[in-house]
């Protein structure tokens, strides 16, 4: 191998080592990373929810579980297809059924990344919300 091309192995070994592989993947080949330069999402406590629900749209993004906050809409996490024609200017509880709402604070993130600034994470997750007595459905 001359030297150039060894130069050129080098380098781009020291690219690759830099590289992280993107979370997930839009329908269109997007890639939707974890934005690492905002802040932690807003948590909203579920007693705090309850009374703006008719004014709140609601996102399950379980990925297993039975049941939702009624009236939520569940979406596919890894894809973000759905935001097409929500408006920027509602406001948006994300709900996950992980310890920490690790996948709702990836798509709260994104929300807020695509310019939906009103975007909070229910704090506890659906076992918060089931255990504070609200009202859930099948998802």
């Amino acid at each position: 191998m001359n030297e150039k091309t060894q130069q050129f192995v080098e380098t781009m070994k020291k690219n690759a080592a830099n590289l992280q592989a993107p979370d997930y993947y839009g329908e269109f080949g997007e890639t939707l990373d974890k934005p690492s330069h905002q802040p932690d999402v807003e948590r909203t406590p579920p007693r705090t929810l309850k009374p703006l629900l008719d004014d709140t749209v609601v996102i399950d993004v379980q990925e297993s579980g039975s049941e939702k906050v009624k009236g939520a809409v569940s979406v596919n996490p890894k894809n973000y297809d759905w935001l097409i024609g929500q408006k920027q200017e509602n406001h948006y509880v994300v709900v996950d059924d992980q310890p920490g709402e690790s996948r709702a604070e990836v798509v709260a993130q994104h929300m807020i990344s695509r310019n939906f600034p009103f975007v909070t994470i229910l704090e506890g997750g659906i076992s918060a919300w089931k255990d504070a007595g609200f009202a859930t459905e099948a998802r």
